[in-house]
């Protein structure tokens, strides 16, 4: 061994019995194991969470990438323009907006890029080490060796002590003898088992620090820079710009819009229907306004008397039905 160490035998060797002094070894490499476990155990949670986060991050980055287009699609599909519209459709709604969000968008892809760096440096070099260290190390083995001949020996010296004949005090001298031989090394072998764990420990978790402070580090920069862009933005000159360019802008409301909204179904009625898509679009407009109106709890019939069904209109009905059945047959 590189360096000596005597911290445990000048304290607890000359201040305790074997037994209490078998004991502590005991209790301290048992728990030193337990507490490598809670570390790997720990550290090994961290690193599937930052994976799964990184797996869901990098999807949503994915799927949001492009505002613009986003809008585009979501315009078609809601039906607010036809394809034809949409074609011809050169307003920017976005303005600013579009590049508030492509900053964003880049601040997550740069914490997606420290997340995977992190949880690649926790697999590699912390959790991998926790692990091997236990395993790996002959100093356990050897220690749990010398602990258990020496625990038998210290329960030799606790026997024989109790006992005042020749022979039980002519083996209590030997047993004393081999613990003030043996005992020295052991506790040495224990302290430096004990330093080689809690330096492991120190550099796994320095590394870890070290990882997590680079993962903050690489988003300062363009946490910075989006942070000003954000304070920069100015809602009323978003304004003033849409207003500007809706100003001199022309809708295109020509015919070809209103052919694509028609149904194939009512080719009929499509000569005589207006010929400009937005005619259509606001009568389907007024179409969902009053549904939605007859869906509120306002203009249900539980309280509103006129929604209800008159009970003299179904006998009407059915004498109106009568008559013109009659009639029918006669005809």
């Amino acid at each position: 061994m590189s360096t000596e160490r005597a911290k445990y035998s000048s304290s607890i060797l000359t201040s305790k019995s074997p037994f209490e002094a078998t004991e502590i070894v005991r209790v301290r490499l048992s728990q030193a194991k337990l507490i490598n476990k809670d570390f790997y155990l720990f550290f090994k949670g961290v690193s599937d969470l930052k994976k799964n986060y990184t797996q869901q991050l990098h999807k949503l980055v994915a799927e949001n990438a492009d505002l613009e287009k986003m809008l585009h699609q979501e315009t078609l599909d809601t039906g607010v323009l036809t394809p034809e519209e949409q074609a011809h459709y050169t307003l920017n709604s976005l303005g600013q907006l579009k590049n508030l969000w492509a900053g964003i968008l880049e601040e997550l892809q740069v914490d997606l890029k420290a997340s995977t760096d992190l949880y690649r440096t926790l697999d590699r070099d912390v959790i991998a080490t926790l692990k091997g260290f236990t395993e790996n190390d002959p100093g356990w083995t050897e220690s749990k060796r010398l602990h258990s001949k020496l625990s038998q020996l210290a329960a030799s010296i606790d026997y024989n002590k109790s006992k005042d004949d020749a022979r039980h005090q002519e083996q209590l001298r030997d047993a004393n003898a081999q613990w003030d031989s043996e005992a020295p090394f052991l506790f040495e072998l224990f302290e430096n088992t004990d330093y080689g764990r809690l330096l492991c420990l120190k550099n796994c978790l320095l590394k870890y620090q070290s990882g997590f402070s680079d993962s903050l580090h690489s988003s300062m920069e363009v946490n910075e820079r989006v942070m000003a862009a954000l304070l920069d933005f100015n809602p009323e000159s978003e304004i003033d710009r849409f207003a500007h360019d809706a100003m001199n802008y022309k809708f295109p409301l020509g015919t070809k819009s209103a052919g694509a909204r028609a149904p194939n179904t009512e080719a009929s009625a499509k000569k005589n229907a207006p010929h400009h898509g937005i005619g259509k679009r606001l009568s389907s407009t007024a179409t969902v306004v009053k549904h939605d109106l007859l869906d509120r709890d306002f203009s249900n019939q539980s309280n509103n008397a006129s929604l209800r069904p008159k009970k003299s209109s179904h006998k009407l009905r059915s004498r109106v039905g009568s008559i013109f059945g009659m009639g029918k047959l006669k005809n």
